[in-house]
Order: structure tokens, then C-alpha cells, then sequence
């Protein structure tokens, strides 16, 4: 059985090295193709602007660790916010492992170190991506920018129909952790449990879409701070967000949507900028959330030391 496991965990791991490997290929592929396009392109340097961007990509990150904390009030798991917002921010670097499994066990992990159900606080990030992937897909779909990339309105309707699927188990995410009942009752819990009130659940849905419209505000910034592209384009580069953002987490293979993310950018990008400066802009923009989540570490850190300090090393 050990043997078994391990096999499938290399080629789960060989599987997705090479579909990153694919991913990445095609976005520099774009880059090397239209390399002179992209040096030639009328790259801006807006630091007040950039600077909104990181601001806007912190206050997304708090406002989404809300809505997490939201989850666990369900099942009356209470910890202060600043506690909250450090495993956040932990678990969700916990994504640029192969396999989307490290999210939620990055998140026990820790909480087991502060005390608390390390069961529970996984299951509950899962619940919280019932609710996160149905509305960041609905926004999308409603921002426009998806007009040029998706022609075929089967697509569309394949899109809608999904976000549909999607919003059915935030609805009733505890029926749908019926299907894993068995591993529930490993892990300490049940689905049951999950079992939440209409208005408990309209509140966690705009807590993620306020969240998401945050991150697609510091998304906008970027691109509006370094190229040519003006605030008139703001509802079409948050569909282009959106779409690409969730693209890469549904990419169970890669980490963190790496390659995936990028290339759907540059795709949709691409009747705007040109296939180089998109290829070009979408490796930025990976650059900067992964600089942004990086910097959300500091005050993460520095307010849960300061409260375990104060409590005594309790959360």
C-alpha cells in the first residue's frame, strides 16, 4: 500500500511539474515572439499608483481572512482577527506546493500549534472555498472582461452553468461534505457540522466578494501603474483577473496556478497589448501578488506575536 501511494505521489508530482513546465513554455513562447513589441512598449512607472495597488492587495487579504473567520463562527470556533489573519496568510502560501491539499493542511498545522481543532480549521477552508470560487467566477462573468476570450457562447454557458454548480455548494456545503463523511470522521468532524445559517452564509458570500473586488482593484492598479492602459479599462482587467486567477486554482497540478494563471492572462491580454507586453505583464503580475503576499507576513506575524505575548501564547 505504501508503495502504491508513493507511486501515485511521483506521478502526481511528474504530472505537474509538466504541466507547469507546458504552462510556462507558452507564456515565453509569447514573450520571445513578441520580445521587441514588449521593449518597445510604453511601459509606465507610477509609484503612487503602485503603491495603491499594494495597499488595496493588504486590505483584500484581511477582508478575505474575515470571511474565513466568518466559516469557523458557524461552528462557533472563535479567534481574535489578527490571530485569524496569520494562518491565513500562512495557509495560503501554502498553495505553491503542488496539490491544493497543502492549503488546508498548511492551515491545521497551525492551528494545531495555537490550540485548536486542526480537523475543523481545515474543513473549514475548504467551506470557505464553496463560497470564495463561486462568487470570484460570478463576478467575473459579470465584469466583461472574459467578452474577447470567450467567443463561443457554449463556453458561456458552460462558465454560467459551473458558477451555478459552484454556488450550490455554498449553499448547502454541508451536504456536499457528505461525500466525504469518511475522511471527515478521521480528521475530527462531520458534515453535520457544517450546517449554517441563511444569513451566516450571505454574509461570508459578501465578505469574498468584497475581497475579490479588492484584489482586482490592486490588480488594476498594477497594470494602470506600468502601462499605457487607463482607469476606462478597470471592469474588463478585473474580468481578466478573475477569470485568470481562478483558471490557476482550479489547476489542482500546478502550484499555485503557476503557469496556467499566466498564460490565460496573456491570452486574454493579448488583443489589448499585444501577445510580448501581455506575456511580459502577466509574469509581472505573478511577481507582484507573490511580493504582496510576501509582505502581508510582516504585520501578519508582528500582531500575532504581540497578542501571544499578551495572552500568554493563547490565539
Amino acid at each position: 500500500m505504501i508503495r502504491s501511494l508513493l507511486q501515485r505521489s511521483r506521478l502526481w508530482h511528474a504530472l505537474a511539474i509538466l504541466l507547469t513546465v507546458v504552462a510556462l513554455a507558452f507564456v515565453l513562447a509569447q514573450l520571445v515572439k513578441g520580445w521587441a513589441a514588449a521593449r518597445d512598449y510604453p511601459w509606465q512607472w507610477r509609484p503612487g499608483v503602485l503603491l495603491l495597488s499594494f495597499v488595496s492587495a493588504q486590505a483584500a487579504y484581511l477582508t478575505l481572512t474575515r470571511a474565513w473567520r466568518s466559516v469557523l463562527r458557524a461552528i462557533s470556533i472563535r479567534i481574535g482577527l489578527r490571530t485569524a489573519y496569520w494562518v491565513f496568510i500562512l495557509s495560503n502560501l501554502g498553495r505553491y506546493i503542488p496539490g491544493r491539499v497543502w492549503q488546508f493542511g498548511t492551515a491545521a498545522l497551525f492551528a494545531r500549534s495555537l490550540g485548536l481543532p486542526p480537523g475543523e480549521i481545515g474543513a473549514s477552508m475548504v467551506v470557505y472555498q464553496f463560497f470564495l470560487l463561486p462568487v470570484g467566477v460570478l463576478l467575473g462573468l459579470l465584469a466583461g472582461g472574459t467578452g474577447g476570450f470567450v467567443q463561443d457562447s457554449w463556453m458561456r454557458v458552460g462558465l454560467w452553468a459551473g458558477a451555478a454548480v459552484m454556488g450550490a455548494c455554498a449553499l448547502w456545503p454541508h451536504k456536499l461534505m457528505r461525500l466525504v463523511s469518511p475522511l471527515l470522521a478521521r480528521i475530527g468532524t462531520s458534515p453535520d457540522r457544517w450546517r449554517m445559517e441563511w444569513s451566516r452564509k450571505l454574509a461570508v458570500a459578501v465578505q469574498c466578494a468584497a475581497g475579490w473586488l479588492l484584489l482586482c482593484l490592486a490588480f488594476c492598479w498594477l497594470v494602470i501603474g506600468t502601462t499605457d492602459l487607463g482607469p476606462g479599462r478597470i471592469p474588463e482587467l478585473s474580468g481578466v483577473f478573475l477569470v485568470s486567477y481562478i483558471a490557476g486554482f482550479v489547476s489542482l497540478l500546478t502550484p499555485g496556478g503557476l503557469g496556467v494563471r499566466e498564460g490565460v492572462m496573456t491570452l486574454m491580454l493579448t488583443p489589448w497589448t499585444g501577445a510580448g507586453p501581455a506575456a511580459a505583464l502577466s509574469i509581472l503580475s505573478r511577481l507582484w501578488i507573490t511580493a504582496t503576499e510576501v509582505v502581508a507576513l510582516l504585520p501578519a506575524w508582528w500582531w500575532y506575536r504581540k497578542d501571544a505575548r499578551r495572552t500568554g501564547g493563547a490565539p
